[in-house]
């Protein structure tokens, strides 16, 4: 027999009640007096009710997910944070309350950007969730003042990838106009 996840219908209704199942427990939040801030296939993130600790408000959920799938694996409280800066769905960067940064999503993998901007966005979301969004400006203008004055290396300015490839396929390809060098 085939498995219920390689029929797109079935993985189609799966989604689908993934989505609803989140909506629901959003709508709940929103009826308890929390806030939700977003919200994806794995992360719900929210600011609890005035009075109430995340854990109570975790706890709540775990309630309302166990009267909609009775026997689902608890919803469990991965850290309380500071402040949250969301850039898009599923990419986001939190404060926990000792003033770590924490990063999720690809938009801030290491190998995805030059080392030069990537230590620029690190430094530059710091700010932002340390609400000090005034001294972006001034961070962008070291930055600029920097380069001009040539004192990032080539190899901050650069980034690498792994090819997926062979070097000989990727160079037929490029050659061809099939993907950028």
């Amino acid at each position: 027999p085939r498995h219920p996840l390689s029929d797109p219908y079935a993985a189609g209704e799966v989604k689908r009640l993934m989505r609803v199942i989140t909506g629901d427990l959003l709508g709940w939040l929103r009826e308890q007096g929390a806030e939700p801030l977003f919200a994806d296939q794995q992360v719900i993130c929210f600011v609890p009710p005035a009075g109430q600790s995340g854990e109570q408000t975790v706890a709540g959920l775990n309630r309302r997910l166990t009267e909609l799938l009775p026997g689902a694996d608890p919803i469990r409280c991965s850290g309380q944070y500071r402040s949250i800066f969301v850039y898009s769905l599923s990419n986001y960067a939190l404060l926990e309350q000792n003033g770590t940064l924490v990063y999720r999503g690809h938009g801030f993998a290491y190998h995805s950007m030059e080392p030069f901007l990537l230590e620029f966005l690190k430094q530059s979301l710091a700010l932002l969730l340390d609400n000090r969004p005034d001294e972006v400006r001034v961070l962008h203008g070291r930055y600029l003042r920097r380069l001009a004055a040539h004192e990032v290396t080539l190899k901050q300015l650069i980034r690498t990838e792994t090819l997926a490839d062979t070097l000989e396929n990727y160079q037929q390809a490029v050659q061809k106009g099939k993907r950028n060098r």
